[in-house]
């Protein structure tokens, strides 16, 4: 049994259910280097990863660091893309060669090759391969600063072990994660903690967190947040919000035991333009696992797939 402390879950304010719904800095959380765009470049890539447009960030980024290789800001979007391209061979090599093998004027070595590991156990967890996947969190991890939770190696740390079924290490993980984060962050982690906490027994823990998450999707679906709701999208540029609305709401729905509905709003998400969930999707949420062979959920995944590879087949032919 889980050995925590933790302060009782205070009631869910609007403020609080505002920050649900502000998808874009969701993205944040799958990596321990991650940093909202903050140049023309750099907006433009988030853009385009948001809308599936993996082959043309490949392309742009490939070009922005042949004129400059230390832009480092553009080594996690780059590796990403191709392994959402299902190009891990190129996605491999470009880790190694911009967090390995990169002699940076400025960022630390055991930075950079932290963060490499983190995208290495992405790309091996994409790939299905578990040992090497766990090999590289734990060498992320003992390269990296153990207070600094989100973002930090931890943060990385917490996908895979939770991915990897290593329930009772991702469960203090996810401790951690939930002390050190609020907002639209916290809500993302919430289902992953409850999908640990249940299968590390730790039960009680579990039931605190999902009263939480019944509290949040209650005020979605009661439309207390419809102007608020509104305003979200237009700040985050339209379109993700609700991706990241019904990718959470689909998580909500297993956990609760519905696969039904769950399937459905990961279509509404994927039909908002979610493409670049399709591996999370399919090799490493846990929260998931449950839909993995309902034929609904294989078709959902054949669409997306039958919308990369082509896009795959192109920027291969243009690298």
């Amino acid at each position: 049994m889980l050995i925590h402390s933790h302060r009782r879950v205070p009631r869910i304010v609007l403020s609080f259910l505002l920050c649900v719904l502000l998808g874009v800095p969701v993205a944040l959380a799958q990596s321990a280097d991650g940093e909202p765009p903050t140049d023309d470049l750099t907006k433009r890539v988030h853009a385009l990863t948001g809308a599936g447009q993996f082959g043309e960030v490949v392309l742009t980024l490939e070009g922005a660091l042949a004129e400059d290789p230390h832009r480092a800001l553009l080594y996690q979007p780059l590796v990403k893309n191709y392994a959402y391209l299902g190009l891990f061979d190129h996605a491999e090599r470009r880790t190694r060669d911009l967090y390995f093998e990169n002699d940076h004027p400025a960022l630390n070595p055991e930075d950079l090759r932290g963060g490499g590991h983190c995208r290495l156990a992405l790309i091996h967890t994409m790939q299905g391969e578990r040992k090497e996947a766990l090999a590289h969190v734990d060498s992320m991890l003992a390269l990296a600063d153990p207070d600094q939770i989100y973002p930090g190696a931890p943060t990385c740390a917490s996908y895979f072990e939770a991915s990897w079924g290593e329930h009772d290490r991702a469960a203090e993980r996810y401790e951690q994660i939930l002390g050190a984060t609020s907002g639209i962050v916290r809500a993302d982690f919430l289902p992953w903690a409850v999908h640990v906490h249940r299968e590390a027994g730790n039960h009680e823990r579990a039931d605190e967190l999902m009263a939480e998450i019944v509290a949040l999707r209650q005020a979605l679906e009661a439309g207390q947040l419809d102007d608020a709701i509104a305003q979200a999208s237009e700040e985050a540029g339209g379109g993700s919000t609700q991706q990241e609305t019904h990718k959470w709401m689909a998580q909500v729905h297993v956990l609760q035991g519905n696969e039904e509905e769950a399937v459905a709003s990961l279509r509404r998400a994927y039909e908002a333009g979610a493409l670049m969930r399709y591996h999370w999707w399919k090799a490493i949420n846990p929260v998931l696992r449950p839909l993995h062979d309902t034929p609904a959920f294989e078709e959902l995944l054949a669409d997306m797939e039958a919308d990369i590879a082509p896009m795959r087949a192109r920027t291969v032919e243009r690298l």
